[in-house]
């Protein structure tokens, strides 16, 4: 069975479909290596998508990525997510955006404690291609949308990284990549409390619900509200089980502002400007997105999940394995290395290829030993 040592599974998205692919029967998402070990370096790209196609894009769009690492953190039945890299900016459709992530230089043995406060845990993994389940999902009762703040329900603190083992900093194992491409909210459009928008490569989650503008007075990106017409937020304790609380956002159907209320403000001296500032939560961002139209070219913002799994060290120890062998093969414990580490490749690669992602990833975990090289100076068998 020819395996690659990258494999990439588009999950989900409109950019995970054939409406806008070049090719339809490859991924949307290019992955590859500039691998000049230990200095590995992962270039990927969303270019096997026709941006060109989508109705109105060169009239303004930002764009981000982010890359995270799963792994299980030794925990039977537990997945935790970490952030690896955050890339944002104005959208060229004739230019998609590359991002290059380098294992060696993301993490060092001195930031694991803080880098480990940031992981997700993602508690529901239904084994399907859609895996937006994290902790719960949101939804929708009394006639508002709810959001649900992540609550870590580890049972114990968390003192490592799932890509880390013994300060060495593993590029193989399980990756998702999510790319999202917003349009342009236009001047003087009205914008509702607790919504992403973005202008001109700056992505905000809106703080009032009013008009999209310019400050005259600060020339920064702006809502124009009215202050005594602005929607009260509620909080409800609701039990999720995991001592979760929801928190309801904006609901933009209730919504008082119109042209109308925008017209009159324009004049009105107690309309009041309030400044916006990036937003880049990957949680906050994920659950936007997985409210959104993944069929129409015409939705406010496109995206795309994949699952991306990387073999590359598992490869390598095989060779090395293979190539320093003793030169008498008297017994099986000679080959019984080789054989392991190429049965868990072909296994993860079986594993991820059928969209048991979890799996796939425990696999390359229980490689990492043999990946490490012979660290007692015995040899294992």
């Amino acid at each position: 069975m020819d395996t690659k040592s990258i494999l990439v599974k588009d999950t989900d998205g409109i950019f995970a479909g054939d409406l806008l692919k070049i090719y339809p029967d490859k991924a949307a998402v290019d992955v590859k290596f500039n691998y000049i070990a230990p200095y590995e370096e992962v270039i990927l790209s969303c270019n096997n998508i026709r941006y060109t196609s989508i109705p109105d894009i060169n009239l303004g769009a930002t764009y981000v990525t982010f890359l995270t690492y799963n792994g299980t953190m030794g925990y039977d039945g537990r997945i935790f997510s970490m952030l690896l890299k955050t890339d944002s900016d104005v959208f060229v459709p004739s230019s998609p955006p590359t991002m290059v992530y380098v294992p060696n230089n993301s993490v060092t043995s001195t930031n694991i404690p803080e880098l480990s406060d940031g992981l997700l845990e993602i508690n529901a993994l239904s084994g399907d291609a859609r895996i937006f389940d994290y902790s719960t999902t949101p939804y929708r009762q009394n006639n508002r949308d709810f959001l649900v703040h992540f609550v870590r329900s580890y049972p114990a603190d968390v003192v490592g990284l799932p890509n880390v083992v013994q300060e060495k900093v593993f590029l193989d194992g399980w990756y998702s990549y999510t790319h999202v491409v917003f349009r342009d909210i236009v001047l003087n459009a009205a914008a509702f409390a607790g919504e992403y928008y973005a202008y001109q490569g700056v992505i905000f989650k809106a703080s009032k619900q009013g008009l999209f503008t310019i400050n005259p007075d600060t020339s920064n990106i702006s809502i124009y509200y009215d202050p005594d017409d602005q929607p009260d937020p509620v909080v409800t304790d609701v039990d999720l089980g995991n001592g979760g609380i929801l928190q309801a956002f904006a609901d933009s159907n209730s919504a008082s502002t119109n042209l109308a209320d925008v017209e009159k403000g324009a004049t009105d001296p107690e309309w009041e400007y309030e400044d916006q500032v990036q937003n880049l939560d990957y949680s906050d961002i994920l659950f936007h997105i997985d409210g959104l139209d993944t069929v129409s070219p015409q939705a406010p913002a496109l995206y795309l999940h994949s699952q991306v799994l990387l073999t590359q060290q598992l490869k390598d120890a095989i060779v090395r394995e293979v190539t320093t062998m003793t030169s008498c093969y008297k017994t099986a414990c000679d080959f019984m290395d080789w054989q392991k580490l190429q049965l868990k490749q072909v296994s993860s690669f079986v594993l991820f290829d059928n969209l048991s992602f979890e799996k796939a990833q425990i696999v390359i975990e229980s490689s990492r030993t043999m990946c490490l090289g012979n660290l007692d100076n015995t040899k294992p068998c």
